[in-house]
């Protein structure tokens, strides 16, 4: 019931009932009507299931100029159902374009990540590469000193 005695109730057990089923946003709407068929929303209970609920509770009840408690404590308040559509659609475009912005920043971290993996790999192939060209260097200045030696044993011998 959305007014009456048991609206206060019954609403706030909504609240409670829907905030517990992993939603992302609950959203009380009504379109407007009497001042007295909106008293449900200044009760106590409905104010309190909505401070305790697990999600955002967002709040869209009544005419443009109608506040009512529950739209104080609400995490939001606009004026009207028409107005919560548009906010809804809005959070939901939102958090569609930071999740593109997030897979965009991990991919742009990953191909850092990669590139900066790739450019260690190269610099240590690199420094393989002038390692074995030393020892090369090394083992050619032996073998010609080797070379040397024969040379000059074939001639002292040889004598």
């Amino acid at each position: 019931a959305m007014e009456g005695p048991s609206a206060p109730a019954d609403i706030a057990r909504a609240i409670l009932r829907l905030g517990a089923e992993n939603l992302e946003v609950v959203a009380v709407v009504r379109g407007g009507g009497a001042a007295a068929s909106l008293a449900a929303f200044d009760a106590e209970a409905v104010a309190r299931a909505i401070a305790r609920c697990s999600v955002p509770v967002v709040m869209a009840v009544g005419h443009a100029s109608d506040r009512s408690v529950a739209d104080l404590v609400a995490h939001t308040s606009v004026p009207t159902p028409t107005a919560a559509a548009a906010w809804l659609v809005e959070r939901h475009r939102s958090h569609d374009e930071e999740a593109a912005a997030r897979a965009v920043a991990e991919a742009t971290a990953r191909e850092r990540a990669q590139t900066e993996r790739e450019r260690r790999e190269a610099a240590a192939v690199a420094l393989r590469g002038r390692r074995l060209v030393t020892q090369a260097r090394v083992l050619v200045g032996v073998a010609v000193a080797v070379a040397l030696l024969v040379v000059l044993v074939v001639l002292v011998v040889g004598r």
